[in-house]
């Protein structure tokens, strides 16, 4: 179960864990014993108050974007990983959800951002037209 431990690493890096916390010194290798220790009551904290709608400010490392989380878990199947530990399944299919709900708020005011422009771009012209 080469798997799992990319698993863990992709949910520690969601919830904004910094690699030197989790990873073997120098590399991208998940390290358990080190990972082990922020398994506590933050853990289930950030879990918690994780809010995928809307507009984040703060500045995310490159390894704990969406697309290279993504890219990390990519062909695991969370049956499997359900099949060897329970807890880590269901810690899984949050992630996917997680994953899932927030590219669809991103989508979503992409959307809107760009109707809001076309919008306004229609107004001007219409108000030009006006004055002509």
């Amino acid at each position: 179960m080469l798997k799992m431990p990319r698993v863990m690493q992709s949910i520690m890096f969601f919830l904004h864990y910094k690699r030197d916390q989790i990873c073997e010194k120098g590399t991208n290798k998940f390290f358990w014993k080190k990972a082990k220790n922020f398994i506590d009551k933050e853990f289930f904290n950030r879990i918690i108050s994780y809010q995928p709608l809307g507009q984040k400010e703060n500045y995310y490392e490159r390894y704990s974007t969406l697309n290279f989380i993504e890219r990390n878990i990519e062909g695991i199947n969370p049956d499997d990983v359900e099949h060897y530990n329970l807890t880590l399944g269901k810690l899984f299919r949050w992630l996917l959800l997680a994953i899932k709900t927030r590219k669809e708020d991103i989508t979503r005011r992409k959307a809107q951002q760009k109707k809001a422009r076309d919008n306004r771009e229609h107004l001007i012209e219409v108000s030009k037209q006006r004055e002509v």
